[in-house]
């Protein structure tokens, strides 16, 4: 899997996806609301065993993600301060998290990479 599909996935089901939970829970009972809950519970459950299976693969080093300027899979994974997730790929750099909320992927080439 692509490390932006991935980022993209969770960045912005997060900020759809809890709303419409919220928003669930806040509405009168009706339709709507049993729809909000229901498609936003299950999403997000799907979400979470779908990380929480990707993460055993990868701590077991079965799954890689890969790089998404070059496609490569010899990629590394790693938490930066702030709690941002990065991607390394020795060839094209490191993809950093920036913006509001996360929602964007920077490029850094190699020798801005290693000099961090």
């Amino acid at each position: 899997m692509n490390f932006l599909t991935w980022h993209r996935l969770n960045r912005w089901g997060f900020l759809v996806l809890v709303p419409a939970v919220v928003a669930g829970f806040l509405l009168p009972p009706g339709p709507v609301q049993v729809a909000l809950l229901t498609v936003g519970v299950i999403l997000m459950v799907v979400s979470g065993v779908t990380g929480a299976v990707l993460a055993m693969l990868m701590i077991f080093g079965k799954f890689r993600f890969a790089c998404p300027a070059c496609g490569r899979r010899n990629t590394q994974l790693f938490q930066s301060p702030g709690r941002r997730m990065n991607l390394r790929c020795e060839p094209c750099g490191t993809f950093r998290e920036v913006g509001l909320f996360k929602l964007q992927l920077r490029l850094e080439s190699p020798a801005e990479s290693s000099s961090r």
